[in-house]
């Protein structure tokens, strides 16, 4: 899943339809989400999707984040059917 919506989430209909072409994921696995973002990874402020004005003192800086991620309606149907671990 590579996104350019920097608010973008892996769903269940993402999974589902990676199963369909790759086949069932085994009990036990771990996913991983390919966001596209790494490239990111140097810059905490485009990496984490503030805005490049914001002030990252400011308390409320979390309100501004906007990063990729995993729906939770997608986390929880794998850990009830694949068994995943989310520690």
């Amino acid at each position: 899943m590579i996104s350019n919506d920097r608010d973008s989430l892996l769903t269940l209909e993402d999974v589902l339809d990676w199963e369909i072409k790759n086949g069932e994921i085994p009990n036990g696995s771990v996913v991983i989400m390919n966001s596209g973002n790494g490239p990111n990874y140097g810059d905490k402020a485009l990496y984490l999707g503030f805005p490049s004005d914001m002030d990252f003192s400011n308390p409320d800086v979390v309100n501004h984040m906007h990063f990729p991620g995993f729906d939770s309606e997608a986390v929880e149907w794998l850990a009830e059917n694949r068994q995943l671990c989310f520690e």
